[in-house]
């Protein structure tokens, strides 16, 4: 094991810096979403999000992509689904199911739905090393969103 060692002041002054990096970041996105829900979807919102996104992905990869324009409550569900899986992808699958299930939750008429009920069972079966949540979400997608592409791709985890 690793012995613990005293962060030097110059790593404390770049971790307060980065900190306050995360903060501005945080208050753009939440600046966003507000103008996301007045309906301010222009080419500009496009950017910010897009910056926004650059910033906590660290990897300037792309993360999801939405085509054509959306009404309001789609478009935040899809930036949502968006948030959710960049958690998967750090491998943050406690963090990334219950944000997926939130989208599930709070936008179960969306377009973005059934993609984040599927992904929530493979967060969670990914959380747990387990199968049981892979069964419980082909059968809810089944069952909510039994014509989805979604519900076909889990049908296959009933077996």
């Amino acid at each position: 094991m690793k012995a613990k060692t005293t962060p030097t002041a110059a790593e404390l002054a770049q971790l307060d810096a980065y900190h306050a990096q995360v903060r501005g970041h945080l208050d753009r996105l939440a600046a966003l979403a507000a103008r996301v829900e007045r309906g301010q979807l222009d080419a500009e919102t496009s950017a910010e999000a897009c910056a926004v996104e650059a910033f906590f992905s660290g990897s300037m990869q792309e993360h999801h992509r939405v085509e054509g324009f959306l009404p309001v409550e789609d478009f935040l569900a899809q930036l949502k689904l968006a948030l959710s899986k960049m958690a998967f992808e750090r491998e943050e699958f406690q963090e990334a199911s219950q944000r997926f299930r939130n989208i599930c939750r709070e936008h179960p008429a969306s377009g973005a739905a059934a993609e984040a009920c599927y992904w929530a069972g493979v967060a969670e079966y990914k959380a747990r090393n387990e199968p049981s949540p892979l069964r419980e979400t082909a059968r809810f997608l089944g069952e909510h969103y039994p014509q989805s592409e979604w519900a076909r791709k889990a049908s296959v985890w009933m077996g």
